[in-house]
């Protein structure tokens, strides 16, 4: 490093920055109280609330009479649970645990579905009921659904002539309503079936004519070979 570019010890740019010149930042100190000097309620956690959740309820006697109370007036388990206060896993492990409480959740069941019920009854003849959303609810509460008449299965062999000639005679009683399209389907699979066995057999006894054919021109041919072959022979002598 050349001597001229050598910093002297009076330079203003190397002199240590006097007190005026830094900013500094106030630090503020936090004191922490120790647990003697804390006062009552003050800055203490409870340490139940550090526990996430709601504490689990205990089961009672009277929550099996609530329960058929309010399933009695068409309430569902998610509904009595809510009145509870306890969730669905609870609700189902007291239902293992409590012999009582099991057995007024069938009996209430019996009850809601009744109510519900009753609902329908009595309100056939109101024109401001709707029907649609009253079922749409049965079904998704209780299962129900649609009824199709059930006719008996019939089988194939009531049937006679050609496979073409029972087609045109299953159609015939689709048309006039004597079976259903579920017994037209069934009928026509097994048709369909009987069809495709027949087609096999047919084209397997084809192949055995053309092969017994085969066979029968190769001995042909070979007696004409023959018979040449002496004929040859008597002239030369």
């Amino acid at each position: 490093m050349p001597k001229n570019n050598i910093p002297k010890t009076g330079d203003a740019r190397h002199r240590p920055p006097t007190d005026q010149k830094i900013k500094t930042k106030q630090l503020v100190s936090i004191k922490i109280p120790s647990a003697s000097g804390r006062k009552k309620g003050e800055n203490i956690v409870d340490e139940k609330k550090k526990k996430r959740g709601a504490p689990l309820k205990e089961y009672k006697k009277e929550y099996a009479e609530l329960l058929l109370k309010e399933m009695e007036n068409g309430a569902s388990q998610i509904e009595v649970c809510r009145k509870i206060g306890i969730w669905e896993g609870l609700f189902y492990s007291w239902i293992e645990k409590n012999p009582s409480f099991s057995r007024a959740y069938e009996f209430g069941k019996m009850l809601c579905k009744g109510w519900w019920l009753e609902q329908g009854r009595i309100n056939l003849g109101n024109r401001a009921f709707n029907g649609s959303l009253y079922f749409f609810n049965m079904k998704n509460r209780f299962g129900w659904h649609e009824q199709k008449p059930r006719y008996p299965e019939i089988p194939i062999e009531n049937f006679e002539g050609t496979i073409q000639q029972k087609i045109e005679a299953i159609a015939i009683m689709l048309k006039k309503g004597k079976i259903s399209i579920d017994q037209h389907n069934q009928i026509m699979n097994s048709l369909m079936y009987e069809a495709q066995i027949n087609e096999r057999l047919t084209y397997e006894k084809r192949i055995e004519n053309l092969e017994e054919q085969a066979k029968n021109s190769k001995n042909i041919n070979s007696h004409v070979s023959n018979d040449n072959q002496l004929w040859v022979a008597f002239n030369k002598s």
